[in-house]
């Protein structure tokens, strides 16, 4: 692969993960780790490896107009932080609460478990990456 052609494939994967988490100015050297999902985004069997936990709470906010995966999303990048997420979310400490229970009882998670925690942040990633 050229120079150029790597370049405008990182441009692409910068602007996709960018409109995927709603960030319009990305840089890709920014992305961190998640260079790596954005790097495999094209492929066919892509939505495959998104864990079912995952895929429960997108079925679930789809068929009733909720927003458990968000929400999901934002604790876990407040490292589990009730109070911190509820005040990012807008949201009562005890509503956040709620949530976090639901959303486990929905997925059939535990947060507790750190392996979980990691497929699940990384599932919600990849659901996000995808195109809708």
């Amino acid at each position: 692969m050229s120079t150029l052609s790597k370049k405008v494939q990182e441009a692409y994967d910068a602007l996709q993960f960018g409109h995927a988490f709603g960030n319009p100015i990305v840089k890709y050297n920014d992305m961190g780790v998640l260079r790596l999902l954005a790097s495999h985004s094209n492929f066919e069997n892509f939505a495959q490896i998104i864990p079912p936990a995952v895929q429960k709470l997108a079925d679930y906010d789809k068929e009733n107009n909720t927003e458990y995966l968000q929400t999901l999303d934002s604790l876990l990048g407040n490292n589990l932080n009730l109070s911190k997420t509820a005040k990012q979310l807008f949201i009562h400490y005890k509503t956040m609460l709620h949530r976090m229970n639901r959303i486990c009882e929905i997925a059939e998670i535990s947060l507790d478990d750190r392996q979980t925690r990691l497929d699940v942040e990384l599932g919600v990633k990849l659901y996000m990456m995808l195109p809708k």
